[in-house]
């Protein structure tokens, strides 16, 4: 083959051509890199130690979120919206679950990408590079969709400094759109996104939230997407707003008994740990007893971070074995001394607290109360009536604190206000955990006995006609008397 020096010139400059454009999308492409934190996704090398469900266990709740997964689109059909709340108190497993979920979507080539939101990773407990991640993740998943992204970025170099709706639409919906017009549709796939109270700024999670469904609702984002929280009140009042919860299929946690799978994973965790100890052979082989088993479940109410900070403290070679799990199963009896083997769920517990921008005084007499009347106080209603506040003021104070305090909406409910976990008890009555959350027993008592008695004689002067029922029927007032009582002889 004979080439003239015309032909090579042009050949030269079509090479040329060609190694520009790769170097400029690679910029590109680096451009959006740069602005990503692959640390909040599930490749990261945080999510590689991160605990995962133990095989066997979860099997309900993972099979329906699944079946979520892969049900085919269709209107009107509640297992198939496109938006997906699983929704749990404070400790529940959640993040464990999404991981589960990730990997079974890999595994079937479904899954998009995903986001994880943390307080303890820097960067992750925000959205400024949250769009960003999630963009490059479905440049990787849909390889069509890469010369739209750079497209964008390169007609806008100001596009990351924009807000997060402004990017969302350049670098997501229009790219998707865009290859869908020319390309074959779609494949089925979702988008993972955990934690979404983590993320500081409640305005963020509404918008995370606002900007998701209203894709999702105009079909411009041809996927499904999952996010899991704790139902904080701007992230539950969100998820309440007709056009959001008409896309969403929810999930709750709470609806799903775990308690036979805790205690599997006590059992085989103990196993192992008791297996590997350099002081095993010294170990009764029936260690620990079928009722220490079941006290450790009990104690756990349903909270895998209750067993699995249990299970970290006692997993030390260096140590009794026996010893650090009888220090640990009786801690609640230990004096303010103590070593104290549950850090990481008092640090949960103290977090979740602070975020109710509430009177202190007024809180820690909401929480210690109801503690110590085991449900007798009844409803929200029945509590602002039992400490003189105003209507409402039980409601608004514990807004925030749904994640560990349940409140039924049902007026029948035999313990309508409880908590989600008995370690919160133990945690509010020890003052080294709980710091200025705490309230000795002999405070709530002396409260408890004030208001029994001032509402007793309410009660009374309104039997004797010489005072109107404050706001209240005579039926509650008549309820309220037998309750006061019985709550006066404790």
């Amino acid at each position: 083959v004979q080439l003239n020096d015309t032909q090579v010139l042009a050949a030269g400059r079509d090479v040329t051509h060609t190694v520009n454009n790769l170097y400029a999308s690679a910029n590109l492409l680096e451009r959006l890199r740069s602005h990503c934190t692959i640390e909040a996704t599930h490749e990261s090398e945080t999510a590689a130690y991160s605990p995962r469900c133990k095989p066997g266990t979860r099997k309900t709740i993972l099979a329906d979120i699944m079946l979520w997964v892969t049900s085919s689109p269709e209107p009107h059909d509640s297992i198939s919206m496109a938006l997906l709340w699983l929704s749990g108190p404070a400790g529940g497993g959640k993040t464990c679950i999404q991981r589960e979920v990730v990997e079974r979507c890999k595994e079937q080539g479904m899954l998009a990408a995903s986001y994880f939101f943390s307080t303890r990773v820097a960067e992750l407990d925000n959205s400024l590079k949250f769009v960003a991640t999630i963009a490059l993740q479905l440049c990787v998943a849909f390889p069509g969709l890469r010369p739209y992204v750079e497209e964008e970025i390169k007609l806008d170099p100001t596009l990351f400094d924009k807000s997060l709706e402004i990017q969302f639409e350049r670098l997501i919906e229009s790219p998707l759109n865009r290859q869908s017009d020319v390309g074959p549709p779609i494949p089925h796939k979702v988008i993972i996104i955990d934690g979404l109270d983590e993320c500081r700024n409640p305005q963020e999670q509404i918008r995370i939230i606002y900007l998701l469904a209203r894709a999702l609702a105009k079909r411009s984002l041809p996927l499904r997407v999952a996010i899991a929280s704790r139902p904080e009140y701007d992230i539950r009042s969100t998820f309440d707003e007709p056009a959001v919860a008409a896309v969403t299929h929810r999930i709750k946690l709470e609806d799903y008994g775990c308690d036979t799978d805790i205690e599997d994973y006590l059992i085989d965790s103990l196993f192992e740990i008791r297996r590997k100890h350099p002081s095993a052979s010294n170990i009764p082989s029936d260690w620990p007893s079928r009722v220490e088993v079941k006290k450790l479940v009990d104690k756990a109410s349903g909270q895998f971070i209750y067993a699995s900070t249990f299970l970290k403290f006692v997993n030390n070679p260096r140590r009794d074995l026996t010893e650090m799990f009888d220090l640990a199963l009786n801690f609640h009896l230990s004096s303010p001394g103590s070593i104290n083997p549950f850090t990481d769920l008092d640090l949960l517990y103290t977090i979740v607290l602070e975020t109710a921008d509430v009177d202190l005084s007024e809180l820690k007499m909401l929480l210690h109360g109801i503690m110590v009347s085991d449900g007798m106080l009844g409803s929200t209603s029945n509590i602002d009536d039992f400490f003189g506040f105003n209507p409402g003021t039980t409601d608004r104070m514990f807004c925030d604190l749904h994640s560990i305090i349940h409140i039924s909406p049902y007026m029948d409910h035999p313990k309508p206000v409880q908590f989600h976990h008995k370690s919160l008890e133990d945690y509010l009555q020890a003052s080294h955990r709980s710091g200025k959350f705490h309230q000795s027993l002999s405070t709530t008592h002396k409260q408890m006995l004030q208001r029994c008695v001032t509402n007793i004689q309410a009660w009374h002067l309104h039997s004797l006609g010489t005072q109107p029922a404050p706001r209240d029927s005579v039926e509650r007032l008549e309820r309220w008397n037998e309750n006061n009582v019985e709550l006066s002889r404790r």
